[in-house]
């Protein structure tokens, strides 16, 4: 296992003896060229491992300028495993040490927040939301750094043996030591790019590094306003700021493919399923007679990885379906139906809808509710002229079952829930399938005894099908 510790950083105290002022004179850092940065690189391949297995890469480096100098950047392959998911980018990037001009580097892993590159399908210096960790050149975790909207809002450190102790797969736990409000600096000396104004808390998770090593970290989550003292951002250099094409790029001698884009918004659970016309759909239920009759919604939820508040995972994006039922002695109707996009590929985000049939979709999480006459038909009319459009975050497969369970004034909890990170400006919301979840737990937390709800998981019945 990596030895895994806190970065300390050690304040340097002054005298307090008068002395003459000193003017010092800021370092030149001079200029590194990638024939400097690749026969470092060499030298160092001899002592590394890692390094020694991108060799082949070198030849695809490019120079990044920056304030200070610059950065020699080498894409190479491999993708970090987040969220139970590939995502992300890496690249070794070389570097002179602002303090003594010697040339230094690390690989990066940059994951940028799977919701903000689905939807913008690049990375951009301006509004760069997402993790970066840093690693040394025998692939040891250093640090990384949480941004939001091209602003850094926290820090990722690794997590010492005491804090790992216990941790489950996956999960945020609160660690001791926390930001002291109006103070720029942590309880644990790492120094903020920017005055935090609100208080700012150590969480600890894990993730599977590129190289295939379970890694657990701890990662600072924060909620504030800013002071930006203009040192925050992240310079990508142009590295990923378009999707991929295929096509070659690189600099100062070679090419390779371009890095990996973001996780495809495909393998919607059901999406495969037929189209239905939820007008005739509807009409099923005229068959059922009223009087006497029971009426009963069922909310079914497909998390995107069960059990977790993530808005992408193995199940994608997740889903959520309406689970209808009218039943009057031996006459029964059940229709179970969803919301979905009708474009394919990257138009799945934003498209007009269709109603699908989510007959046998699994499911990971359940809400049953019984209802009467007058509700059920008001659902039912809503459903029946569903919305036109489809926006993945604005109003989605969720959004839908919930407005459905409303226009029937059903008790049903918001499912609304952070998209990407808090930070400048205030994190985005939205209805998403891993609200409902995560909203439906906490109902069940405030009631045990509420038997209504379940996280057992099935399988929906087959639907009635349409009615002429």
């Amino acid at each position: 296992m990596k030895n895994l510790t806190i970065l300390i950083l050690l304040f340097l105290t002054v005298s307090g003896c008068k002395k003459d002022p000193v003017i010092e004179t800021p370092t030149t850092i001079e200029i590194l060229s990638i024939k400097e940065a690749i026969e470092w690189l060499n030298r160092q391949s001899d002592t590394s491992a890692i390094l020694k297995k991108y060799k082949n890469d070198f030849s695809n480096a490019k120079s990044i300028s920056l304030e200070n100098g610059n950065r020699i950047v080498i894409p190479i392959s491999g993708q970090p495993v987040y969220q139970n998911i590939r995502q992300g980018y890496r690249q070794i990037s070389v570097h002179r040490n602002t303090e003594n001009n010697n040339i230094e580097a690390k690989f990066l892993e940059i994951i940028p927040d799977a919701i903000y590159f689905q939807g913008k399908q690049r990375v951009s210096n301006s509004d760069f939301t997402g993790r970066i960790q840093e690693f040394d050149l025998n692939y040891k975790l250093i640090k990384g750094s949480v941004y939001s909207q091209g602003k850094q809002i926290g820090e990722i450190r690794p997590s010492t043996k005491d804090e790992i102790s216990g941790l489950k797969n996956g999960e945020l736990r609160p660690l001791s030591g926390l930001f002291e409000q109006g103070s720029s600096s942590s309880a644990h000396g790492k120094i903020a790019r920017a005055r935090m104004i609100e208080t700012c808390a150590w969480y600890q998770t894990t993730y599977v590094d590129a190289e295939g090593v379970f890694t657990v970290y701890s990662e600072q989550i924060c909620e504030y306003s800013w002071y930006d003292d203009g040192g925050g951002g992240y310079n990508d250099g142009g590295i990923n700021n378009n999707p991929p094409t295929g096509e070659p790029h690189g600099g100062g001698g070679g090419s390779s493919n371009s890095d990996p884009g973001p996780p495809e918004p495909s393998n919607l659970p059901g999406e495969n399923n037929n189209n239905v016309d939820p007008k005739k759909m509807v009409e099923c239920f005229s068959n059922v007679k009223t009087e006497g009759a029971a009426f009963q919604v069922k909310i079914l939820v497909v998390e995107p990885l069960p059990g977790t508040y993530f808005n992408v995972g193995p199940n994608s994006f997740g889903h959520t379906a309406i689970q209808l039922t009218k039943v009057n002695g031996s006459q029964s109707v059940t229709q179970v139906l969803g919301f979905y996009p009708t474009g394919t590929g990257l138009n799945k985000l934003v498209s007009k809808s269709t109603i699908k049939d989510n007959s046998d979709i699994e499911y990971t999480m359940d809400a049953s509710f019984f209802t009467d006459a007058e509700s059920f038909q008001k659902i039912l009319n809503y459903v029946s002229n569903p919305p036109k459009g489809y926006h993945y975050t604005e109003f989605n497969c969720a959004g839908f079952v919930y407005a459905a369970a409303k226009a029937g004034n059903l008790d049903v909890p918001d499912p609304t829930t952070t998209l990407g990170f808090s930070g400048p400006g205030g994190a985005g919301i939205g209805m998403t399938p891993a609200g409902w979840g995560s909203a439906l737990r906490r109902q069940m937390d405030a009631n045990p005894n509420n038997k209504n709800i379940s996280e057992g998981g099935g399988r929906a019945p087959a639907s009635k099908g349409e009615c002429k």
